[in-house]
Order: C-alpha cells, then structure tokens, then sequence
C-alpha cells in the first residue's frame, strides 16, 4: 500500500516540475516572440526612411546629407562606393536640383555603349545668362543645336529649345551628342554673342568644332553676356594698305582722316625685318604697335561687330618678334583688338595684318578700324557691320 502510494506521489511530482518546465518554456517562448515583434516594428520604420531616401534618388548619385550653414548648403554624395561633398553657396541654394549637383559632383565623359564609333558622350550643358553690368537676365530664348555623328549614319543636328529662368541659369541634357552650338537672344532690346560651340566627343567634327572637351558643372555654368543696346555712335571707319620702312621706321597714321601724319596720329607702326623674303626660309623680323598716348587690349573675337564696347584698362602696345631659331615661327601677323588714343581722347576696334615679304616700298600691312571721336568707349554702330 506504501509502495503504490509512494508511486502515485512521484508521478504527480514528475507532472508539476514537468508543468513548471512547459509554463516556462512557454514564457521564454513569448518574450521571444515579444522580441520578433519589436524588431518587425524596427524594420517596418527603417523601411518608411528607406522609401523617404529613395525619392531622392537619382541615375547620377544619392544624398547623403544636405545641411545649410551660414555661408554655404553642404551636400554629401555617394555613387558606385565613392562619397563626395559639394559645398554650394547660399546664392545658388535654392536654385539648383538635386540633379544638377549629382550631376556636377559625378559627372564622367564616359561614352555609351550604344553611339557606334565612339564620337558622342552623353550631353548635359550649364548655362548662365547676365547683361554686361553682370545682372542676371531671366527669359532669354537659348537655341541648342546638337551635332551627333554615330560613324554608321550620317551626321545629323537636333535642335533643343529653352528659356533661362528666374536666376538667369538654363540647361540641356540628352543622351548622347558630339558637339552642341548655342545660341542666346533676348528680344530687340539686346545684342545677343556670337554662338558658342562646346565639344563632347573625342573625335571632334566640323567647323565649329571646339579645341577642348567640355566638362559640365552646374556649379560653374557657361556665362553668356548679352550687352543692352544704348543709343548708336557715328564711328569713322577706315581701310587701308599701306607699307612701312623694313629698317623699324615708324609710319604715324591718323584714324580719323587715314593720313600718315609726321607727329601725333593714332596708331604707330614700326617693322623691322632686314633680310630679303625667301618661300620656306626663317627670317627675323619684329612688329611694334603703339597708340600716341595709349595702347591696345588684345582680343579673341572674330568679327569687329561683336566688339560693342572698348574696355576702360589694360592698354599697352603689341610686339610681336620672332627669331630664325623660333619653333613657333610665322611670316605673318593677323591681330584683332581695342585701341585707346590721345590720353582717352579716341577709342576704338581694328584688325590689323601684314606678311614679312617686302620690296623697294616696305613692308606691307593693312588694317580696318572703327573709331569713336568724342571720348566715348562705346563702339556700337548705327550702321550694324
């Protein structure tokens, strides 16, 4: 009777340690499970930030940061593994996308697989528009010709159309192109530049064909000046073929009448070039221009009616020299620039060229001048040339 009631008691003592061991376990198993769900809420929020982050992804990159300081909007980076910072002025805050700085802070010229030969890259262009006081010029019509040469069809031009905004800044993107020609105009109120090209592909094409690859930055945009019309001046203008000693003589001429005048006079001229001319032999000569009372500014433009206004500095004369030995040699000279004379008195443009050939008159030169009498720097002409 003891035995059985021994036995009894182990079996209900086995049943309780075993219901103490399932409570637990079961316990164990809840905060578990407690677990499982905070972390499920966990993800369920990083994955709202995700989705907040992924509107602000781009083909070019993702931000990372972007934070305004006093001076500066400092925008962090990433594409591909690589982090970059763009420290942005607070002028320029507002008006840029988060496009144009990816696109700035990774830009590449590499080129798509799908342009053929090779000759295109894909085309995003920065542009800024001012007057020539450098305040911006909001609403200028900007004409984008593109050039796309794939070497399998032939060449052709798509045009791309827009405005520049409030802020005087515009763009143009597009797949791929070689060469894109632009072309600024603000109504009749405004002298438009001459158009500008910018090259994107390796091989380069065409006349227009710029020396360098370009390299966009919606940071640094291209500027493009458009000079306000003000009321024309009655400039004299003169083209001459005259011939100066070959001994370094100077020859005096007077851009207001074209006379050689023996003092005085605007534009100075003196050649020095003592050997005779032979077809493929280097000769040396040097070429001396002076202004009386001023001087000459150097410029890159190609035609005297794109210079509209002579600058207030920079006066000095022009030498050009060169040696037998010089491996930059040239037997000729072709200069454009703005000229100052008679302490301010008169200004002007010319374009003045010459060869070293000479004979019993001189050496020969030529210029075409216009040139502003009453003290004016003001070159815009009543008459467009």
């Amino acid at each position: 009777m003891k035995t059985t009631r021994f036995y009894i008691y182990m079996i209900l003592a086995m049943i309780a340690l075993l219901s103490v061991y399932c409570l637990m376990k079961y316990q164990k198993t809840v905060v578990k499970s407690d677990h499982i769900e905070d972390t499920s809420i966990n993800v369920e929020t990083n994955s709202k930030q995700l989705i907040k982050q992924s509107n602000g992804l781009s083909p070019f990159g993702t931000i990372i940061s972007d934070n305004i300081t006093s001076s500066n909007r400092i925008v962090v980076a990433e594409k591909n593994g690589v982090q970059k910072t763009a420290q942005i002025p607070l002028t320029l805050a507002n008006s840029l996308t988060d496009d144009q700085i990816l696109g700035s802070l990774f830009y590449t010229n590499t080129m798509p697989k799908d342009t053929g030969a090779g000759l295109n890259q894909y085309l995003s262009f920065y542009g800024l528009t001012v007057d020539d006081k450098t305040n911006v010029l909001a609403g200028v019509d900007i004409v984008g010709s593109v050039l796309v040469v794939d070497g399998q069809n032939a060449p052709r031009e798509v045009i791309m159309k827009t405005e520049s905004d409030g802020e005087g800044r515009f763009q143009f993107n597009m797949d791929y192109g070689q060469l894109i020609v632009i072309t600024v105009n603000k109504g009749t109120n405004f002298i438009s530049p001459p158009s500008q090209s910018f090259r994107y592909g390796v091989g380069g094409y065409g006349a227009n064909d710029s020396p360098q690859i370009t390299n966009p930055n919606a940071l640094d945009p291209v500027t493009f000046v458009l000079t306000k019309k003000i009321k024309p001046e009655e400039l004299v203008e003169l083209r001459k073929g005259l011939a100066a000693p070959n001994t370094g003589e100077p020859v005096r001429i007077d851009l207001t009448t074209g006379e050689i005048v023996p003092t005085g006079g605007d534009l100075i001229v003196s050649i020095t070039c003592l050997e005779p001319y032979k077809a493929g032999v280097h000769i040396p000569w040097k070429l001396m221009l002076q202004a009386t009372d001023g001087g000459f500014v150097m410029v890159k433009a190609t035609r005297l009616g794109d210079m509209l206004g002579a600058p207030e500095y920079g006066y000095d004369k022009i030498i050009i020299e060169h040696t037998k030995d010089d491996i930059n040699w040239s037997p000729q000279f072709n200069g454009i620039m703005y000229l100052m004379s008679r302490n301010g008195g008169i200004y002007g443009k010319m374009t003045f060229d010459m060869q070293t050939r000479w004979d019993e008159r001189g050496v020969l030169f030529g210029f075409h001048s216009f040139v502003n009498t009453n003290g004016s720097r003001n070159l815009q002409m009543s008459t467009p040339w």
